[in-house]
């Protein structure tokens, strides 16, 4: 693109007057943007375009993703990925390959098996809209929109009695949705599992135990608070929303408020927090509070993984749990930081092709296996 015509483009595209066809120039441009060669425009409108880019994402939920590596300076942004239907950026100088014999990774999908109180597993992807189970107190119905849904059949009375639990495990490659019999919603992410009661007729609170992540939204019922157990943490709500982050290979659990109100409290050093909308505890040894954006770190329910500041480490682990492969780093690279905002839509082999861009990492595939190297 001329140099006279770029300039005008980005500044129609600042000014938000472009058509949607000089849009779309622009854009490609910025895609296609390499930091090393001479540009006519300056690193001030540079920036502008990319915040307004990064807007663009979530005002029009495209699958973009971009890059910074900290250690370039804050003008120096990468932007790589697939913008509107999928065009490649980077290609040529990827450092991902691929062995030609091997199938295209795509990403996780709605699917987890139900066991019931009884022990008999359900397959749920593969059951047709209507009802699963009739069990004590409860009908079990799988909705139009595919999650699950839990019905009290029986509302009188508050006779105590013994509830049933059933067991929800979403595998690697997997996410699912349910609602308990209380109206309460939970999203559950790749690799977790969550225990539940059918009903909580005749409870004095509402008790469920997770392993793995889960974002909830809480039915509020100031006389029967809700409680998330694990092995190491217990959070203690009355109607909120929030997200636990409790993998068992993790060494933290960390619990993001939203809205509302939760207690968390350790089962390690019987250390207790009260989290406010906007912050998150980590618990390792002890628990420690951080401010954070709430948003981010419910990602991966709204379709997307964002990385603010975070290892490679952990973002091929959670890459790991979403495609459902295994990671091998054949050299000592866990640590290096990345930015960035991908669509959990985009298939594997997308990905590291634009994480490799980063020209810090090279990735190879094989049976499902992802070879991280230098």
């Amino acid at each position: 693109m001329k140099e006279k015509r770029l300039l005008d483009l980005v500044q129609k595209y600042l000014e938000e007057s472009c058509t949607e066809e000089e849009k779309n120039l622009v854009e490609t441009w910025y895609a296609q943007f390499n930091m090393n060669s001479r540009q006519p425009i300056s690193n001030e409108q540079l920036l502008k375009v990319s915040e307004l880019m990064h807007e663009a994402i979530f005002r029009k939920n495209k699958p973009v993703m971009y890059l910074k590596i900290f250690r370039i300076a804050a003008a120096c942004i990468i932007l790589v990925g697939l913008i509107g239907v999928g065009l490649y950026f980077y290609g040529k100088s990827s450092n991902y390959q691929n062995n030609n014999n091997e199938v295209q990774i795509g990403p996780g999908s709605e699917k987890a098996v139900l066991m019931l109180a009884d022990g008999k597993n359900i397959t749920l992807e593969n059951i047709e809209p209507g009802q699963i189970a009739l069990q004590t107190n409860s009908n079990v119905v799988k909705l139009d929109n595919g999650l699950i849904s839990y019905h009290d059949s029986n509302k009188a009375g508050n006779i105590k009695v013994t509830p049933l639990y059933n067991t929800l495990t979403v595998p690697k490659g997997g996410e699912f949705r349910l609602i308990l019999a209380d109206g309460s919603k939970i999203w559950i992410n790749s690799a977790s599992v969550l225990k539940y009661p059918v009903s909580f007729i005749g409870q004095k609170k509402r008790e469920i135990y997770l392993s793995g992540e889960a974002y909830f939204e809480i039915a509020h019922d100031t006389q029967h608070p809700f409680i998330v157990r694990n092995e190491r943490q217990i959070t203690k709500v009355l109607g909120t929303h929030f997200n636990i982050n409790a993998y068992p290979e993790n060494a933290t659990i960390k619990t993001t408020l939203l809205q509302g109100r939760v207690q968390v409290n350790s089962l390690i050093d019987k250390d207790s927090c009260i989290l406010l909308p906007g912050t998150q505890s980590i618990l390792e040894k002890t628990i420690k509070l951080h401010d954070v954006n709430a948003e981010n770190e419910t990602d991966w329910k709204d379709g997307y993984f964002i990385f603010n500041k975070e290892s490679l480490n952990d973002i091929l682990n959670r890459l790991a749990r979403w495609y459902n492969v295994d990671i091998v780093f054949k050299n000592d690279l866990r640590n290096i930081q990345l930015d960035g905002i991908i669509s959990r839509n985009t298939i594997l082999s997308d990905v590291l092709t634009m994480l490799s861009t980063t020209k810090k990492v090279h990735f190879e595939i094989h049976n499902r296996i992802v070879y991280v190297t230098e």
